[in-house]
């Protein structure tokens, strides 16, 4: 048996995703899955890792809903563990992380491939990890393309469709030459779908969109999301092969890079005013 344990209360459908992914995979060698969630209660952790303890479970996934830096449980010492979409402040665990920077990235390059110059980015919650590397991202994109940095095309944003739309609504007031905006994740891109479309702009034609995360609602938008998969599932079966495989052996930090899901919402024609 395998002991996955996350330190919240599990609902966002990543988690759903990770845990698939990694039940998948150790089926496939036979081994069940026992999944915890222990809202971060430090005397349930050390009771269900004890348990796991004296189970013989072959090893622990330790995982969080949210990417960040985390301090292990002192009971998770007793196991073969490795670090679920969190990484270990001591660095003794191996940890697999989605690769944020590399996502914002892929996804502003793309928009730049397609002819894209003036791109506005819409942040996500400025505490969190995830918002904070997807801009560094987005930024990087800029600046190896040889195209200026406006802050008048960062927007902060909220993780949700009223921040997609709030900000979208700042954006094309302040810029009306957009050429594309690029929202930290899906749910923002479908407010951002409904404030381009309340201003008369039909998205992939006289605007670019992209996303973030490959939530299901992203292929059912009109036009279909084109937007960057957050690797949960492949990041749920790494845990399992690591540690169905002897065991984690030293403190290695992956960091795994979703591909860009292509769907038509990145193209658009530049307007004159975005040519150089």
């Amino acid at each position: 048996m395998i002991g996955l344990m996350f330190d919240e209360i599990a609902t966002s459908p990543f988690a759903s995703i990770s845990i698939e992914g990694l039940q998948e995979e150790a089926w496939k060698e036979g081994v069940i899955v026992e999944v915890v969630m222990t809202g971060g209660h430090p005397g349930h952790e050390t009771a269900v890792l004890n348990k796991w303890a004296a189970d013989g479970v072959h090893g622990v996934a330790y995982a969080s809903i949210l990417t960040r830096e985390i301090t292990p449980p002192d009971a998770l010492a007793r196991h073969n563990a490795v670090l679920l979409n969190c990484l270990d402040a001591t660095g003794r665990y191996p940890s697999i992380v989605p690769a944020e920077r590399r996502g914002g990235e892929l996804a502003t390059r793309t928009l730049i491939e397609a002819g894209h110059k003036r791109i506005a980015f819409i942040t996500g919650e400025p505490w969190m990890d995830a918002s904070i590397q997807r801009q560094e991202g987005y930024l990087r994109a800029l600046r190896d393309a040889g195209l200026p940095v406006d802050p008048a095309l960062i927007v902060e944003g909220n993780f949700l469709p009223s921040g997609g739309h709030a900000a979208t609504v700042a954006l094309l007031e302040a810029a009306p030459d957009l050429d594309a905006i690029f929202c930290a994740n899906d749910l923002m891109a479908i407010g951002c779908y409904e404030a381009l479309k309340e201003r008369g702009h039909r998205i992939g034609e006289t605007i670019a969109v992209m996303g973030y995360d490959d939530q299901e609602v992203a292929q059912h938008l009109s036009p279909a999301l084109t937007t960057v998969l957050l690797p949960h599932r492949e990041m749920g079966q790494w845990c399992a092969r690591r540690l169905l495989d002897d065991g984690p052996v030293g403190p290695e930090k992956m960091r795994l890079e979703g591909p860009v899901m292509l769907r038509g919402s990145h193209l658009a024609p530049l307007r004159p005013a975005a040519r150089d």
